[in-house]
């Protein structure tokens, strides 16, 4: 599957292994000295950084994986990795732009980081993707998405977030 014209990564992790998460700022001078501490929460400088294990247990797995990561050209070509879990809990689907989810204070945090876009999986459909363009408030268990292209989900369908990786 591709989704804006990079490849998702859709071969599982190797969940024997932990996934490992780091973060590095390039703070400079805006952290030295004295006085109030400067934040600015779409800072350019911010490197995340994952390190994961995928179990490869054939030919077959092992000619996935090197055919994936052929298809990224150039230095700065990147893909679509999925979070390593489940981020929403569908309650009630409106329409094909609009589901209801269980309230996680998304109302507030969905535009926090670049990580707006999200993965649809069912075992009754293949993947899907969106993004999301507004969260609002039903009441206090439950919170509205709204995403920008018409998805079929139902209330087993896993959202996760997917992640613009480069290597």
């Amino acid at each position: 599957m591709t989704y804006l014209s990079r490849p998702v990564f859709t071969y599982p992790f190797n969940w024997a292994e932990a996934l490992q998460k780091s973060f590095s700022f390039d703070l400079r001078e805006m952290q030295i000295g004295f006085g109030l501490e400067t934040y600015a929460a779409k800072q350019l400088n911010v490197v995340r950084g994952l390190e994961f294990s995928v179990l490869a247990t054939c030919l077959g797995d092992i000619a996935w994986l090197e055919d994936f990561f052929n298809q990224l050209y150039g230095p700065a070509t990147g893909f679509w990795l999925p979070t390593d879990q489940q981020e929403m809990t569908i309650k009630n689907v409106v329409d094909t732009t609009h589901f209801d989810i269980t309230a996680q204070n998304l109302v507030n945090t969905w535009s926090d980081t670049n990580a707006i876009y999200l993965y649809f999986t069912s075992l009754a459909r293949g993947p899907q993707a969106a993004k999301i363009t507004a969260v609002a408030t039903i009441d206090a268990t439950t919170e509205r998405v709204t995403i920008d292209a018409a998805v079929t989900v139902d209330t087993n369908t896993k959202v996760s977030r997917l992640l613009y990786v480069r290597l």
